[in-house]
C-alpha cells in the first residue's frame, strides 16, 4: 500500500499542476488515477476542484452559446429592416431526436454501450460506429444541450477501445467497477453525466475527441468549422475554404481537388517514413539469444544450473553462443526475478484495488473475489527467497 501511496501522491501533484494551468482533461485523468491507487481526503478535494472547473466550463459554453444566438437574432433583425416585424424569439436550432440521442449517451454505463458495439467487435465495426456517432454529435451539426460533451465522450470511447492495451485494461478493471456500481446503486456527477457510474472508469484516450474527428474526416465536415490547437486551447476556424472557392468555376474546382489529394499524400509521408524506419530496424536488429516464453523460434527448453529457471533457445544456440554459459544463466535468473517482481506488484495492486472497491460499495461478492484473488508471482518470489535463505 505504501508504494501505491507514493504513486498516488505523484499523480496528485501532476493533477494540481494541470488544475493551475486550467487543463481540466489532464487534471481529471491524473486525479482519477490517484484515486484508484490510494484514496484520500486530499484527492477528494482535488476532485471537487476538477468538478468546479467543469461547471465553470459549462457556464462559459452556455454564455458563448447565448452570445452566438443574440448575434444571429441581430442579423435576422437587420435582414427584416424593410418593415417586416421580427419574431419575438429565435426558433430552436436542434430537434427532439437530437435531445433524446444525448440522453441515451448519458444513460450508457460503459464505452461499448456508448458506441453500440460488442466486446468482440472488429476494428472495422468500431470505426463504422464511431464515424456514425461522431457526425451525429459534432458541435457544428448538433446544437442540443450536452451534445458537445457527448461528442467528447464518444471520441474518448473510441480512443480507449481502439488501443489494444487500454481496451484490455478497461475490460479488466471496468467490469469489476460495473459490478460494484450496480450492487450499491451509487451515482456520479462527473463531467455532467449524472446517471449511473462514469462510463470511462478513469480510462482516458491519448488523443482528444477533436483530434480523432479531424483524423477521420480530414479537418471537418463540409461547411463546418475545424478545431485547431492554439496556446494549449482548442479554437474553431472556418473549414473547407477550397470548396467555397470551387463554386466559382469548374476548372478552378478541379485544381483544388488536385491540391487536396497532394495535401493528403503529404500528410501520409511521416507515417510511411516511420514504417520504413521500423522495417529497417527490424532487419538490422538481431534476435535475442533466449526467451523466457516458448515460441516457434525459441522452442528448445533449457534450465539454469543454479535456480532451475526454464528458458528457451533456438536450435542453433550451441553454435551461435560462444560466451560464458554461467554468466548468461545468471542474467536469465535476474531477468526472471525482475519479471516476477513486476507481476507480483501488479497482482497486489489489483487485489488491493478490489478490496477498496468492495469496502467502499459494501459488495460482499466483490469482497470474496478480492480475498480469493490469486497472486502466483508473489508465491513464486517467496519460494525463491525462502530457498535462498
Amino acid at each position: 500500500m505504501e508504494s501505491n501511496r507514493d504513486e498516488a501522491d505523484k499523480c496528485l501533484e501532476l493533477a494540481m499542476k494541470y488544475i493551475r494551468q486550467g487543463n481540466k482533461d489532464k487534471a481529471e485523468r491524473f486525479v482519477r488515477k490517484a484515486e484508484k491507487l490510494f484514496p484520500s481526503k486530499r484527492i477528494q478535494e482535488a476532485l471537487n476542484l476538477v468538478a468546479r472547473m467543469g461547471k465553470e466550463e459549462e457556464v462559459r459554453n452556455e454564455e458563448e452559446e447565448g452570445v452566438r444566438e443574440r448575434r444571429e437574432r441581430s442579423k435576422g433583425g437587420e435582414d427584416h429592416d424593410n418593415g417586416e416585424a421580427s419574431t419575438s424569439s429565435a426558433p430552436k436550432n436542434f430537434t427532439q431526436d437530437q435531445v433524446e440521442a444525448v440522453k441515451r449517451v448519458r444513460r450508457c454505463k460503459n464505452y461499448y454501450e456508448i458506441l453500440g458495439v460488442a466486446k468482440d467487435c472488429t476494428e472495422n465495426d468500431l470505426k463504422k460506429a464511431y464515424r456514425k456517432l461522431a457526425l451525429a454529435f459534432h458541435p457544428d451539426k448538433n446544437k442540443a444541450p450536452g451534445a458537445s460533451e457527448a461528442f467528447k465522450v464518444i471520441g474518448n470511447a473510441y480512443a480507449v477501445l481502439s488501443d489494444e492495451g487500454k481496451k484490455r485494461q478497461y475490460d479488466l478493471y471496468g467490469s469489476d467497477e460495473d459490478q460494484a456500481a450496480r450492487s450499491s446503486g451509487r451515482r456520479s456527477q462527473r463531467g455532467g453525466f449524472h446517471e449511473y457510474e462514469d462510463p470511462s472508469h478513469g480510462f482516458q484516450g491519448d488523443m482528444t475527441a477533436e483530434e480523432i474527428f479531424n483524423m477521420f474526416f480530414g479537418g471537418g465536415m463540409p461547411g463546418s468549422s475545424v478545431y485547431v490547437r492554439r496556446g494549449g486551447r482548442w479554437h474553431r476556424q472556418a473549414g473547407n475554404v477550397g470548396e467555397q472557392q470551387g463554386q466559382q468555376g469548374q476548372g478552378h474546382a478541379h485544381g483544388h481537388q488536385d491540391q487536396g489529394s497532394f495535401s493528403a499524400i503529404f500528410q501520409l509521408l511521416p507515417i510511411l517514413l516511420l514504417v520504413l524506419v521500423s522495417l529497417l530496424s527490424s532487419l538490422l536488429v538481431s534476435d535475442p539469444l533466449y526467451s523466457l516464453e516458448p515460441s516457434h523460434k525459441f522452442h528448445v527448453q533449457r534450465k539454469t544450473a543454479n535456480m532451475g529457471v526454464s528458458f528457451y533457445v533456438k536450435d542453433s544456440f550451441r553454435t551461435d553462443y560462444t560466451g560464458s554459459l554461467r554468466k548468461l544463466e545468471r542474467q536469465i535468473e535476474e531477468e526472471y526475478i525482475q519479471h516476477l517482481r513486476n507481476n507480483c506488484f501488479r497482482e497486489k495492486s489489483y487485489k488491493e484495488n478490489l478490496l477498496w472497491q468492495a469496502r467502499y460499495s459494501g459488495n460482499n461478492h466483490l469482497l470474496n473475489k478480492a480475498h480469493s484473488y490469486p497472486t502466483p508471482s508473489c508465491g513464486s518470489l517467496e519460494k525463491i527467497y525462502a530457498s535462498a535463505g
